[in-house]
This record gives C-alpha cells, structure tokens and sequence, in this order.
C-alpha cells in the first residue's frame, strides 16, 4: 500500500510531466467531475468499496474527491489515523469542536495510538546508529562543547542500553529511560 501512496504522490509533483500525470486526481479542469462525484457520494450512504467504484465510473480519483463531500456531511466515518492527527484532520478540514465523537471499536483506540506515535527500532539499526555516533564523535570529540557534548553521551547510553536489553545483555529496568513518543518493539515485554 505504501508503494502505491508513494506513486500517487510522485504523480502529482510538479516536476512530473504533464502527460505523465494522474489524470483522476482533482484540478481546475475537472471540478465537475468532483461536483458530481460529492453529489453522487452525498445521495446516498456509501461504504468505502462503493466510493472506489463511484469514483471509476466518473472517472475522478475517490479519495481526493470525497474531501469535497466531508463539509456538507452530517455524518463523516474515517479511520484513526485520520481522527487522531491533527494534521490529516486540517487538511480534510475536519474540526472536533462542536461535534459529536462516536469511536467504534474503541478497546483498539491505544494500539492506534500506539501504532501513530511509535516506531519500531531493531537491533541491527541500533547497533548502525551507535557506531556512526562513534564515528562522529571521534572526528568531533573537540569541537563538541558544554550541553553538546552531554546530549551526545546520553545518546550514546541510551543507544548502548536499548541494544544492550534487546541483545539481552542488560536487565529490564536498564530501558526505564525517558522517551515520549518511541516504542521499541521486541520478543521481550518491557514490562517483564
């Protein structure tokens, strides 16, 4: 899918070519094809199987024309990366305020958030980052002053206690570290 998302957007950059461009995605030329697109998709409820569909048939791309369908909508359903970023809700223009929230499925609300503010770290690209910390700080080691220096050494222990809990060689209180937004994954719990 992310290949897909990928070459949707390099479609639409400009240095592509004219004639190299996706057709199906909304422009100046074809904005009534969008109208008839958010038209059709208002009329009645659709699932996202038949806006996919809808949108084959008039020959516009679906997921950019049903932004124009969300504001006149009274009911908008969307996945939780959606709902929960507000970035991707500002450029729907969706707003919370003022509305009702309904999550379906809510018990799976943590493993999305999860899954939106987490990362997954290996071993192998731990131990990468590690050694070119090593190699940048032999090259810098006498450049680096005050803060700097400290906030390469915590780098350099957190590296070392992450890889050192993965590789098993550390106990688990040793990833007690503060990070906010990181999650590292592994066959072992953090908890253990």
């Amino acid at each position: 899918m992310t290949a897909i998302n990928e070459r949707c957007l390099e479609l639409q950059q400009p240095s592509t070519p004219t004639d190299k461009k996706c057709s199906f995605v909304p422009s100046k030329e074809n904005q009534p094809l969008v109208t008839s697109f958010r038209d059709h998709a208002l009329a009645t409820i659709r699932d996202i199987e038949e806006l996919g569909f809808l949108g084959r048939e008039i020959g516009i791309c679906p997921y950019y024309a049903s932004r124009s369908a969300i504001r006149p909508s009274e009911i908008v359903t969307l996945p939780y990366p959606l709902l929960l970023q507000k970035s991707a809700r500002e450029v729907l223009g969706i707003s919370l305020k003022g509305h009702v929230l309904i999550i379906d499925e809510a018990h799976n609300i943590m493993d999305a958030i999860s899954g939106i503010h987490g990362i997954s770290v290996t071993l192998a690209q731990l131990k990468r980052s590690r050694a070119q910390l090593g190699l940048y700080l032999q090259k810098f080691r006498n450049r680096l002053m005050g803060k700097n220096r400290v906030y390469v050494a915590q780098v350099v222990r957190l590296l070392d206690s992450l890889a050192g809990y993965l590789d098993g060689k550390a106990g688990p209180m040793v990833c007690a570290l503060h990070f906010k937004k990181i999650a590292v994954l592994s066959n072992k719990s953090l908890a253990s």
